[in-house]
């Protein structure tokens, strides 16, 4: 009987977002760049280790793990659905929320996703605690796992799952908590949302891991993803400006899918 029946869990984390105070950086240079290395000055606090300092190994606690390869489809899922969750926001479509001034398209960033890669390897429901690039300094990031037992999941359910369980974080929140990003903005469990909408974010990398585990006595399968934002939410920083829709945009709107966002000049 129980084997024909299908248990199927997500777990998201509340604080699952780090939040990044604004620190001085320090430009490192180096043929071959060793981020482990460069810790002390790409990382805050002092002391903070780079995610890459993990190694590219599987982590102990992994069985039967399985890199989910990042192609084309599931870069397109995640990237269609961060920019229409932000193309609404910035075109005033949700009641709680203003038309955004300045809200900018999402694309994929390789050194992003590769930074994730080193986080899902671990298998282990936890932030890094410095993801930072030579780019960005302030690195965002978002986290979501599930397990599931007796029924097939495939990858990109279990992404759609994900960012559907972020993105209903929204009605959680109201303007007053994304004009400015505090402790009130952070106890309505509103941060996966507020990453998802930040207005300076411009890149986002991701990375999934499918392996096998044990829950409550039940052999199952777990999916973890990691997402990395080129700009995080930053304590008393607004999340995005509210005001006419691209009016803060230096090239105004899109001509493209995303109207409400701002054009890119490549």
């Amino acid at each position: 009987m129980h084997s024909t029946v299908a248990a199927y869990l997500s777990v998201l984390c509340w604080w699952c977002l780090c939040f990044v105070l604004v620190y001085p950086s320090v430009p490192v240079v180096q043929a071959a760049f060793d981020y482990c290395a460069a810790s002390k000055d790409l990382c805050q606090p002092p002391g903070a280790r780079h995610v890459v300092c993990n190694g590219r190994n599987f982590g102990s606690v992994c069985r039967e793990p399985k890199l989910i390869k990042m192609n084309d489809r599931y870069r397109k899922q995640i990237l269609e659905f961060h920019n229409r969750l932000r193309n609404n926001i910035a075109c005033g479509y949700f009641r709680r929320y203003a038309e955004a001034s300045s809200m900018e398209q999402l694309e994929w960033d390789p050194k992003l996703a590769r930074m994730a890669e080193y986080n899902a390897r671990t298998c282990t429901f936890a932030h890094d605690e410095c993801r930072n690039t030579r780019k960005y300094r302030r690195v965002g990031q978002n986290l979501a796992i599930n397990w599931f037992h007796g029924v097939n999941v495939t990858a990109s359910q279990a992404i759609d799952k994900f960012q559907n369980h972020w993105y209903q974080e929204h009605g959680q929140g109201k303007q007053k908590l994304v004009d400015r990003y505090t402790l009130p903005s952070m106890q309505a469990g509103i941060g996966h949302f507020t990453q998802m909408i930040h207005a300076d974010a411009h890149s986002i990398g991701c990375a999934m891991v499918r392996f096998a585990s044990v829950m409550k006595g039940l052999a199952v399968t777990q999916y973890y993803l990691v997402c990395n934002y080129s700009e995080g939410n930053v304590y008393e920083r607004p999340v995005y400006r509210k005001g006419k829709r691209c009016s803060k945009c230096k090239y105004g709107c899109s001509t493209g899918t995303f109207k409400c966002l701002c054009r890119k000049q490549h």
